[in-house]
């Protein structure tokens, strides 16, 4: 603020004073005509630069953003005697920056390009987006608000605006007057679900309205760039600009790094001269400004390069923008990109209408709504890795590969949305309530540090979001109740740009009668389907299940109820969950007592499902245990862990969602020199399950790894319940993994003082199998280590971590072998001050394996 009111001062003195100076070295070119031009002062030369200017006959009429100048000149000055100036680096003229679009208006309604980018299944993975993703939207303003002449566009009754600003008349109102602005708008964020007019693309995103542009559709390069900085400054995530000028302009080219240097992502617009060699690239400014921005072209209705569209080096990628020119469609109208704006261009009270339009003006909002699709669903992305998504899944036309006519491809919203789903982790179940204290570990596996969001979604649809950076090659911790507060139930989404794994282990004391603990692994995605094997409502179990909506949309959910063989019938449940909220459902009031019960859940749209039970088992063993979901059945299932040893009783259940009974084969691979594998079939029929009991099967004092196979595709979990060395009492349960693998990663893991933590590795394979165990830190707690292991083929070997890495550290596990194996962690603890006792165990997590 210091230095701005300093300049001011300086700035006023020059003008107002009759300082002198010698004149410059140069006499200008006769030929300059003079006008507007922006230039830029050296380092510490502002104050002589100001003063020739004055001599010079010409006037700063303001100061621009990154140090810049916009100077007024008399006829006989221009760009090159300014350039000349002492002091000056450069100077260029205040070029004109126009619409690349005039729309036409047929009243009728045909969004083709949607089907063209497969948005509609984009909109299945992520909704509409996320308000706290703004996106500026550079062009004529918008029709956003009822103001005097200007009535808000019908089709914006749903859409979220925050505050813009007027470079044309420098208020805080971005009224359009012209109306191209207000079709891009509506491109990306018009009302969704109305049945009205067309749907945008981003509709749960806000809009940023920023006017460079007037009436007549043109602007200057000073207001263009002033539009750049102030939307950087000002929260902007995405700058999407329909604008052009066939020259190049440093001013701009300043202000798009500054945007990206604050990470933001700009996009531009091509061009609409069918290229020129002589331009940067081929592309028109803003779009010239190479990785600094996404350079976007067109295509027609044909999926060919429309004919006005820029070509060369500079392009990235293309979509839809249309041609009036043709009828590829044969309805009897051109193939323009239609969406809401003024029956008459440049008249604001005309009314609306839906108007078409086409040029690479169209394509480059369509580019802007699926990037802000991604940063809603991962916020922590950089400009650099968001562009790379979308890119990197175009879909391939013209030559194989990039090629300078089709950049990378042609938009695909529904691949690039996707894509984003390898970097996130969800989770529906978490509380803060009193006696309940929750967790999120995450895995940084890579060679540097990373940003990872956490976005937390409570019940009522309040949120709250923190950004918290990793180190590498370490783990992180964090306590859930220090973001969202007390006595909140929450589900989270916790998300990065780079490769990151998360667990959630919660400590509790359950309504003040079962303490203990229980850990889950977050699933890779949301789904419209999943299932559960194990379940009771038996004397001393309380089992619940949660349900959590990542979308901005409320879903239906139907929960089918698939009780064990023999004990009555199956039941269902309807719910619908709200949007970007969860909710609880009680299964024991849902079917009763006594019974033992598989779940089934499908939902309108992709949800996360967990099912936290609770329990005192046999009236001896308190505690509880947490599971997310399977999202699919399958033929095969892996457990590592397990044991009969004195103190505990393991189980298996199998449940079979299909409409054919299913025969299932277990493989029981002991421990290294305890005895013979055993096998044993079991029946499981359709719509129903079964419960094993695994120490009958294989008898006392062995360690036990599983291996099912069935004839059918099914579901498998292993709950175990334990008196741990007589120290912590409780019970554990996991979801199997549907195969072995060479590479497995635990997020979760302390060796601190009333924590064991083991590691339990199954061989199912024919071949012995080497195994390096790396043991990643928490930052600040020592150095890496890896230990490395034989697993007997047909085998399992226990590790105690412990003694691995020493008392009193957080540990993450990563685990590679030349052969596929299985891998848990099994952990059993008495917690802090509280100590509330029990056991944990996860299976982990194999990179491309749901």
């Amino acid at each position: 603020m210091k230095t701005r009111v300093l300049f001011g001062l300086l700035l006023a003195a020059f003008l107002l004073s009759g300082f002198i100076s010698p004149g410059i070295a140069a006499a200008p070119p006769p030929d300059e005509s003079g006008g507007k031009f922006i230039l830029h002062p050296e380092e510490g030369k502002l104050a002589d630069v100001v003063a020739e200017i004055v001599v010079q006959g010409a006037s700063v009429q303001k100061a621009l953003p990154q140090g810049n100048l916009l100077v007024e000149a008399p006829e006989g000055i221009g760009e090159t005697s300014l350039s000349r100036l002492p002091g000056v680096s450069w100077a260029e003229p205040d070029i004109p920056f126009y619409a690349q679009t005039t729309p036409n208006d047929p009243d009728y309604a045909r969004q083709w390009y949607l089907e063209r980018i497969n948005m509609p299944q984009a909109w299945d993975t992520a909704s509409g987006g996320n308000p706290s993703v703004e996106i500026a939207v550079l062009d004529s303003g918008a029709a956003y608000r009822d103001n005097g002449s200007f009535t808000k566009a019908p089709d914006f009754g749903g859409t979220i605006f925050v505050t813009g600003h007027d470079f044309i008349e420098n208020d805080d109102y971005p009224d359009d007057d012209y109306g191209h602005g207000t079709h891009m708008a509506a491109i990306i964020a018009s009302t969704f679900g109305n049945v009205f007019r067309g749907a945008g693309m981003a509709y749960g995103c806000s809009i940023m309205p920023v006017k460079v542009l007037g009436s007549n559709g043109v602007g200057s390069a000073s207001q263009l760039a002033s539009g750049i900085t102030w939307a950087a400054d000002n929260g902007a995530k995405i700058i999407s600009m329909s604008v052009a000028s066939p020259r190049h302009s440093e001013a701009v080219g300043q202000a798009v790094a500054y945007a990206a240097s604050k990470g933001v992502l700009c996009i531009a617009a091509a061009g609409n001269e069918g290229s020129d060699a002589g331009y940067p690239g081929g592309m028109d400014c803003p779009a010239d400004e190479g990785d600094a921005v996404l350079a976007v072209g067109a295509t027609d209705y044909r999926n060919e390069r429309a004919h006005y569209s820029n070509y060369g080096s500079g392009l990235d990628l293309v979509a839809p923008g249309g041609d009036m020119t043709r009828d590829d469609n044969h309805d009897g109208y051109g193939d323009g990109i239609c969406q809401e704006s003024y029956i008459q261009s440049g008249n604001s009270q005309a009314g609306y209408t839906l108007a078409w339009a086409d040029g690479t003006s169209m394509a480059a909002p369509q580019v802007a709504a699926v990037a802000g699709l991604i940063l809603s669903l991962n916020p922590a992305l950089t400009p650099a890795q968001t562009s790379q998504i979308i890119t990197s899944t175009c879909s391939d036309i013209g030559s194989a590969g990039w090629d300078g006519y089709y950049g990378a491809g042609l938009l695909n919203a529904a691949a690039a949305v996707a894509a984003v789903g390898q970097h996130s982790w969800y989770f529906a179940e978490g509380t803060t309530r009193a006696g309940f204290e929750e967790w999120l570990c995450v895995l940084n596996p890579d060679a540097q540090d990373v940003q990872v969001a956490f976005d937390f979604l409570m019940s009522g649809g309040e949120t709250k979001n923190a950004v918290f950076t990793v180190a590498a090659q370490s783990r992180f911790s964090l306590n859930v109740r220090s973001v969202v507060g007390d006595e909140k139930d929450v589900a989270a989404v916790v998300s990065s740009g780079n490769s990151i794994v998360a667990e959630r282990p919660m400590y509790f004391n359950y309504q003040g009668k079962w303490a203990g603990g229980s850990d889950a692994k977050g699933t890779r995605r949301p789904s419209t389907d999943w299932y559960f094997a194990e379940g009771t409502t038996r004397a001393g179990f309380e089992e619940w299940l949660t349900l959590a909506n990542p979308s901005y949309q409320d879903a239906g959910a139907t929960i089918q109820y698939l009780v064990g063989a023999g004990q009555g019938f199956n039941r269902v449940q309807e719910c619908v969950i709200p949007a970007r909220s969860r909710i609880t459902v009680n299964v024991n009031m849902a079917i009763g007592p006594e019974l033992d019960v598989s779940l089934y859940i499908n939902s309108s749209l992709p949800i996360v499902a967990e099912r936290p039970m609770y329990f005192n088992y046999h009236d001896k063993w308190a505690g509880g245990a947490d599971v997310i979901g399977a999202l699919s059945p399958s033929v095969e299932w892996y457990f590592a862990e397990g044991t009969t040893r004195a103190g505990f009783e393991e189980w298996l259940t199998l449940a079979n969602p299909g409409s054919q009974d299913a025969t299932a084969h277990i493989d029981y691979l002991l421990g290294a020199g305890q005895g013979t594998n055993q096998q044993q079939d079991w029946q499981i029929p359709a719509h129903s399950r079964v419960t094993v009991n695994v120490n009958m099967a294989v008898g006392p004092e062995v360690d036990v790894s599983l291996h099912v196979t069935s004839s059918k595709p099914i579901v498998a979990e292993r709950p175990m319940y334990f008196d741990y060395h007589g120290r912590a009492q409780g019970g554990h349960d996991v979801m199997g993994a549907p195969q072995a693998g060479n590479n497995w990663y635990f997020a979760e893991g302390t060796t601190r003082a009333g924590f064991e933590e083991w590691l339990t590795l199954a061989n199912p394979g024919d071949v012995d199998a080497i195994v390096d165990v790396y043991y990643l830190l928490a930052a600040g707690q020592g150095s890496n280590s890896t230990k490395a292991y034989v697993i007997p083929a047909h085998s399992r070997i226990t590790v105690s971590v412990n003694q691995d890495v020493g008392q009193d550290v957080d540990v993450s596990l990563h685990i590679t072998s030349n052969w596929p194996i299985v891998a848990e962690r099994p952990l059993y603890f008495s917690y802090g001050s509280q100590t509330w006792k029990g056991g944990t165990c996860q299976v982990g997590y194999q990179p491309g394996v749901d």
